[in-house]
């Protein structure tokens, strides 16, 4: 699995020193290698590098918290990727299989109490408007964000 994510690393950052992405990009990503349906894998890395490319500017910005990484920063990170792929759809009329395996994945995240109650307390929203966005982005749900609305209503 770290050979897929280290091809997709070097597709979205090519020449550049991306080691300091690594630790993101194998949380966010190995699990759903791990479990994805084996023909859907050149799909999620498409759909992948595709997300990864329109965040990467955040990844650069956020690398120092990812050597780091604590329930809440990986909690943001799902909420960053989740925002991406609903901006995606919205924009290409596409729906991602990866959102599907990363609200599952996410689900499970904040299932299995690795955050704190302070922490769900403090992130109600951005953890809802998550759950709402990768919905979106798989197709399950026509319902956005409040996040993505202001998006869509900058666009009419």
């Amino acid at each position: 699995m770290l050979s897929v994510i280290n091809e997709i690393i070097n597709t979205v950052f090519p020449n550049e020193d991306n080691t300091a992405y690594s630790v993101r990009f194998e949380v966010l990503y190995t699990v759903i290698f791990e479990t994805a349906n084996k023909a859907h894998i050149e799909q999620l890395k498409n759909e992948i590098v595709q997300c990864e490319k329109l965040y990467a500017e955040n990844t650069r910005l956020e690398k120092l918290s990812h050597e780091n990484i604590t329930p809440d920063i990986v909690l943001k990170m799902y909420a960053g990727i989740a925002y991406t792929l609903a901006t995606l759809r919205l924009k290409t009329k596409t729906t991602f299989i990866l959102a599907h395996y990363m609200d599952l994945i996410f689900s499970e995240f904040l299932n299995n109490n690795y955050l704190s109650k302070s922490s769900k307390d403090r992130f109600k929203l951005l953890i809802s408007e998550a759950l709402l966005d990768f919905n979106y982005a798989s197709g399950n749900s026509e319902n956005m964000s409040f996040r993505l609305h202001n998006i869509a209503d900058s666009h009419h």
